[in-house]
């Protein structure tokens, strides 16, 4: 989905949020496609294999407003999310 289509739904939500009435002006928007680009995931906005001491990191799309940081391989390791601790910390400042 092209980012103008998003916005444009985004606003028709917001227009229908604020009227309290289902919305009647949604544009028309293009099938979403979820098969991987050049990703692992269709969610997943861009990847960084593992260099050095830099653990691999994915970009994953969270929700309609956020990004979703991960770090490692997918299981719980408290190495990874102490780093992912301190970035939070450094970028809340």
């Amino acid at each position: 989905m092209a980012f103008e289509d998003a916005l444009a739904l985004e606003l028709a939500q917001d227009r229908a949020i604020a009227a309290l009435a289902p919305p009647s002006d949604l544009p028309q928007s293009a099938s979403l496609e979820l098969t991987p680009a050049s990703t692992t995931s269709a969610t997943v906005l861009a990847e960084l294999a593992k260099h050095r001491d830099r653990p691999q990191v994915a970009y994953r799309q969270a929700s309609d407003r956020y990004i979703l940081l991960e770090y490692g391989p997918n299981q719980l390791d408290l190495r990874f999310r102490f780093r992912v601790q301190c970035t939070d910390r450094g970028t809340a400042k």
